[in-house]
């Protein structure tokens, strides 16, 4: 363990000081603006610290602290494109790995790609520093002139023992497509069906359940606002007629900086078709429809508010276990 926490700090200084290098101007090749310095390196990276209180049924609350940093680095040499970005972080326990990293190429048309990518993943892949993605063999075809495209991947299993297959389409936001690998007796097929719009997504994939991460800009600025104004003849007490006007710069400078909130939410339900159907353990007779809907294999949801480079949020799962989590996020940049 001792090994561990030493290479982690290791590594948590390595991805640091190259962070702090793209702020040299002897460095042309690192950029805080990775879209500022096409066909070169780019260094990105990213800290999280998070402090929170969590909850597991039948214990009760306790204090929990969460920190890590994560490096993006892009290059782009002539045809090929380049992406890793490995994260360390502490969450109970010390943890590292590549969340991503590939080779791509355009062929026309056609773009090609080998790595561990973040398509045909879900919230079960998520981690303290973003979600995590899975090694494989990428293609994808979209022609220029026309809003639709078809995919193709292999995604080898751990160890290269066996793996599984997918096809899919796309035709806008919409995304259609299936798993497929072999298995004793014949094929087995996980088909997967969704939206996908900016940073939202709506899906149903048979293996997983449902889930959608949704997105919605938070006008807090504009709700305080609103709550601030008096009318003028108004002879009712209102808590806004003590505090400086509206037309105040630094009033207006602070309703800008509210404006900029966001509210997330991630819903994920895994229902088990299994026990639709099925008798009660306890009565004998077949579950109700409701009954049935309250038993799911998971059932999490998730909703947090972001302002710039602090984060609250609320994480509930509900299934299997009951487990709770309350924080207060900060990050950088």
């Amino acid at each position: 363990m001792l090994a561990e926490i030493r290479g982690g700090v290791v590594l948590l200084l390595v991805l640091v000081s190259l962070g702090l290098a793209q702020n040299s101007p002897q460095s042309p090749v690192f950029s805080w603006d990775c879209a500022a310095l096409p066909g070169q390196v780019c260094l990105e990276p990213w800290g999280l610290l998070q402090l929170g209180l969590s909850r597991t049924d039948p214990a009760s609350w306790g204090e929990q602290v969460a920190f890590g940093i994560k490096l993006e680095a892009t290059a782009s040499l002539e045809v090929l494109e380049f992406k890793a970005v490995p994260a360390l972080w502490v969450d109970n326990t010390l943890q590292a790995d590549l969340l991503q990293a590939y080779a791509a190429s355009a062929l026309g048309d056609i773009r090609l790609s080998l790595g561990k990518r973040l398509r045909y993943g879900g919230p079960w892949d998520n981690t303290l520093l973003g979600r995590n993605g899975h090694w494989g063999v990428f293609a994808h075809y979209a022609p220029a002139a026309l809003d639709w495209g078809v995919e193709a991947a292999y995604l080898p299993n751990p160890g290269l023992a066996g793996g599984q297959g997918f096809v899919g389409a796309q035709a806008g936001p919409f995304r259609l497509g299936t798993f497929t690998q072999v298995i004793q007796g014949g094929l087995q097929w996980n088909p997967r069906v969704g939206l996908e719009w900016g940073q939202n997504e709506v899906y149903w994939q048979s293996d997983r359940g449902f889930w959608a991460n949704l997105h919605t800009p938070l006008p807090l600025g504009q709700i305080v606002a609103y709550s601030l104004e008096c009318p003028p003849t108004s002879e009712e007490s209102c808590w806004g007629r003590g505090l400086p006007e509206q037309s105040d710069p630094a009033v207006q400078a602070l309703l800008r900086l509210l404006d900029e909130g966001e509210l997330g939410l991630l819903i994920w339900w895994n229902p088990d078709w299994n026990l639709l159907g099925q008798n009660d353990p306890n009565t004998g007779l077949p579950l109700s429809f409701l009954d049935w809907l309250g038993q799911p294999k998971k059932f999490f949801l998730s909703l947090n508010a972001t302002l710039r480079q602090v984060r609250l949020g609320l994480d509930a799962s509900l299934a299997p276990v009951g487990a709770y989590r309350v924080y207060l996020e900060f990050h950088t940049p």
